[in-house]
């Protein structure tokens, strides 16, 4: 038995032996995971996307409300009758200066070459209408003003207006005092007003018949009506109607209108609105611009 023993002791060591150990030189090594190469400052600015930078948006007030220009003022000389208008903008223009402060020039209607300004002095442009002709102002001087001079010299009065006499077509005023005595008659003013008197800058006598010359202008109206008031004359029969702006108070009636042919229920109310086309008369009727000659023209709204 203890031969047997030593028998296989001895073949286990010979088995271990005979494993041989693989020589370094030959041995692999394992392979390691490659480094992430660093990218270089060029390659990192390179792969930077373009970006734009929008510049800021400064910080800006917000801007006040635009107010619209007031209309431009209606004169004669601008009336256009393609052009329709509301009754109270013609009531508003026809009589712009009246129980005002004006100032006009003109050459005073003197009877003789020489004369002083006393009781009622006509003005023209032209220096050899005498007083027995037509004037186109006529002003009452506040005050006798007893300095003589020529008729071919020009006058600068100024005083209250009265208005325009359509029946004599003069323009009326009173309480007139001398301003000034010209060799020659001043410029035509731009852009009257009728509310600022400018002693400095007179209103020629012809152009202010201009301003306050409505007779016979053609004039296109738009607005209502509500009723209608059928008169008969020695001159035949009439019929008027007040216009008022649409949508404004039924008893605002800013324009008499006086037509052709008598109006129909189709054209009367507050909810009917007509373009009425007429020709002004250059006077007023119940202390309204006067229109005559007048037919409906078109019907804006029902």
């Amino acid at each position: 038995m203890r031969t047997i023993g030593i028998l296989l002791s001895f073949c286990l060591v010979v088995a271990a032996c005979s494993k041989q150990e693989t020589p370094a030189s030959e041995k692999k090594e394992e392979a390691k995971p490659a480094e992430e190469a660093k990218p270089s400052p060029e390659d990192a600015v390179a792969a930077t996307p373009d970006v734009v930078e929008e510049p800021a948006t400064p910080d800006v007030a917000e801007a006040p409300p635009v107010e619209a220009p007031p209309p431009a003022r209606l004169w004669p000389t601008t009336l256009d009758v393609s052009v329709a208008i509301k009754p109270s903008q013609l009531e508003a223009a026809f009589e712009p200066f009246n129980e005002k402060e004006i100032v006009v020039a003109g050459h005073p209607m003197f009877f003789f070459d020489e004369d002083s300004l006393k009781g009622r002095v006509g003005l023209n442009i032209d220096a050899t209408n005498k007083d027995t002709k037509s004037r186109l102002v006529e002003c009452t001087m506040k005050a006798d003003d007893e300095e003589k001079f020529s008729k071919t010299k020009v006058v600068v009065l100024k005083g209250k207006a009265e208005g325009y006499n359509n029946n004599w077509k003069h323009f009326v005023i009173k309480d007139c005092e001398k301003v000034a005595i010209l060799d020659a008659m001043p410029a035509r003013v731009e852009n009257v007003d009728p509310d600022k008197a400018d002693p400095a800058a007179p209103i020629p006598a012809d152009q202010l018949m201009e301003l306050v010359s409505w007779a016979d202008k053609e004039v296109l109206l738009v607005g209502s009506f509500n009723g209608q008031t059928t008169s008969t004359t020695t001159y035949g029969v009439s019929h008027r109607i007040d216009m008022y702006d649409a949508g404004a108070d039924m008893f605002s009636g800013n324009v008499s209108v006086y037509l052709k042919e008598k109006a129909g229920d189709e054209h009367m109310g507050s909810s009917k609105v007509w373009k009425v086309k007429g020709k002004l008369s250059g006077g007023t009727s119940f202390r309204r611009p006067e229109v005559v000659e007048a037919e409906f023209v078109e019907k804006v709204s029902d």
